[in-house]
């Protein structure tokens, strides 16, 4: 997939632990199409943790439809795991 005919734009909503990839395109040339699984490699590429998809759709080159030439597809947006303090001990003097 040639992905130079795309324009991308990925969104981070953390406080909606929500991704948001818009994409579009113009019509003509080679066709080309991007779907889920498309969406889906962009992320993984960018190093963006992602969930299960919210919306999906599918975006073509065969048409001069702007339903088929943009899409949103929305995702779970994945935390990063904390990592935990360590615990440190009270020093106990001996004087009380």
């Amino acid at each position: 997939m040639n992905m130079e005919i795309y324009d991308i734009d990925i969104n981070l909503d953390k406080k909606e632990k929500l991704v948001y990839i818009n994409i579009s395109t113009t019509p003509g040339g080679i066709y080309q199409r991007f779907n889920t699984n498309a969406a889906k490699r962009v992320l993984k590429e960018k190093g963006i943790k992602f969930g299960k998809a919210i919306k999906k759709t599918t975006v073509h080159n065969g048409s001069n439809d702007p339903n088929t030439l943009n899409g949103t597809w929305i995702f779970e947006l994945l935390e990063e795991p904390r990592p935990k303090r360590a615990r440190t001990k009270k020093k106990t003097t001996g004087i009380q």
